[in-house]
């Protein structure tokens, strides 16, 4: 089988107290296994496992999910985040996130996503019109770091055409192209 679905499967399990120790042996407690839970559905493995976490960390991880496999504290708080701070260390503790020990923004700390399909499930979870209004905001967040680097700009006019603004997004590449040629 597949490793990472194996790991996720015991995670959800654990996390509803599904498998607990017993006399030196591991028991399943059929009752206690999530319904939504179904053998082969990764997605869904997953689905199960974001929804054991508490609902504020729930939000800090669909805000996180929105500005990247990269994000920043500062970010999240500026987007509204509930309980940012305690909602990123349930994150880390539960290993869907860790701490980077350097950060692209002075002052603030910056994580990564230990995951691209949890990211890709959490992400999805957030209604369309949702996503698009979070990705505004993110490229406003973005804007005023004023950084003018290559990666920046590109990570601005992806979160601009995301948030709705393709032709924004096309102009600021279009200049970045041209100061590159320079």
């Amino acid at each position: 089988g597949n490793p990472f679905i194996a790991r996720e499967l015991v995670q959800v399990l654990a996390r509803h107290g599904a498998v607990v120790l017993r006399d030196a042996a591991w028991q399943l407690l059929v009752e206690r296994v999530p319904t939504a839970l179904s053998a082969g559905d990764l997605d869904g493995t997953v689905r199960c496992l974001l929804a054991t976490l508490p609902e504020d960390t729930q939000r800090v991880l669909a805000m996180a999910v929105v500005v990247g496999n990269e994000f920043w504290a500062g970010t999240l708080r500026d987007l509204g985040a509930p309980n940012v701070d305690a909602g990123l260390e349930q994150l880390v503790q539960a290993g869907l996130i860790v701490r980077r020990a350097a950060s692209r923004y002075r002052g603030d700390r910056e994580y990564r996503l230990t995951s691209a399909l949890r990211r890709r499930v959490a992400y999805d979870l957030l209604p369309p019109d949702e996503r698009r209004a979070l990705h505004a905001r993110v490229a406003n967040w973005i804007a005023r770091q004023g950084r003018t680097d290559l990666e920046d700009g590109q990570r601005l006019a992806w979160h601009l055409h995301k948030g709705g603004q393709p032709e924004q997004a096309a102009i600021l590449l279009a200049r970045q192209i041209g100061r590159a040629h320079v």
